[in-house]
């Protein structure tokens, strides 16, 4: 996995209204663990997209477009239509979003952009939401001999 997944989860874990802070492989393993309290999110790194080769001599070097999901997990009992629910996903939203926006990890070469957001599943008592952000990184190739 992506070092930058582990700076963005420590960047994550200060903010206040976020109950827990995890990381998960995939969409479906943030699923698979509803919030026990309040809000969760789960840092998911989702695509890498590498691009062409910048030399034309020596190691290939190649700057790799990274895609990772902020899955926020939100519980509110005696909230069968989420209604009260959203309030807090906002909240949490705009808290991550003021955080990881412009940031540069330090793992990463660019600053974090915004990308896709969608509601990803929701039962009664509980919503989960999905906010997509980029970064790149540079991967460099060991030569060879």
């Amino acid at each position: 996995m992506t070092a930058y997944i582990a700076d963005v989860e420590a960047r994550l874990e200060t903010l206040s209204g976020i109950d827990r802070v995890g990381t998960a492989l995939s969409l479906a393993a943030a699923l698979d663990n509803p919030a026990r309290r309040g809000v969760e999110v789960f840092v998911c790194h989702l695509q890498e997209r590498p691009g062409a080769n910048q030399r034309s001599v020596g190691p290939v070097c190649q700057i790799v477009q990274d895609v990772f999901g902020i899955v926020f997990s939100v519980r509110v009992r005696n909230d069968p239509n989420g209604t009260r629910a959203a309030a807090k996903l906002e909240s949490a939203r705009q808290a991550v979003r003021e955080s990881l926006l412009g940031w540069c990890p330090p793992s990463a070469e660019v600053a974090i952009e915004m990308a896709a957001s969608d509601l990803v599943k929701m039962e009664p008592n509980q919503v989960w939401w999905m906010d997509r952000y980029t970064t790149q990184h540079i991967v460099i190739a060991q030569e060879h001999t």
